[in-house]
């Protein structure tokens, strides 16, 4: 997904996800992007629920890593 913002408002709009409506036989018409408005850009261009999101997902897999890690009897440096 390719994200947008639009730089020139105070609002921002940011690209959340696309949508895609289905024909009455169950295929896909074209998708559309959705937008929202973000209030607030951090410093690095994403939104506060950008960040703590890549934040969520950075942790998951770390400790996914760490699970296989451990299943593989390998000795992790500090951890």
């Amino acid at each position: 997904m390719e994200v947008q913002k639009n730089v020139t408002t105070e609002k921002q709009l940011v690209q959340c996800g696309v949508t895609a409506m289905r024909t009455p036989d169950k295929k896909f018409l074209p998708s559309s992007p959705m937008f929202m408005f973000a209030e607030h850009l951090e410093q690095n261009g994403l939104t506060q629920f950008e960040n703590q999101a890549c934040a969520n997902v950075s942790g998951f897999f770390a400790d996914k890593r760490k699970e296989q890690n451990h299943k593989k009897g390998v000795i992790e440096n500090g951890n």
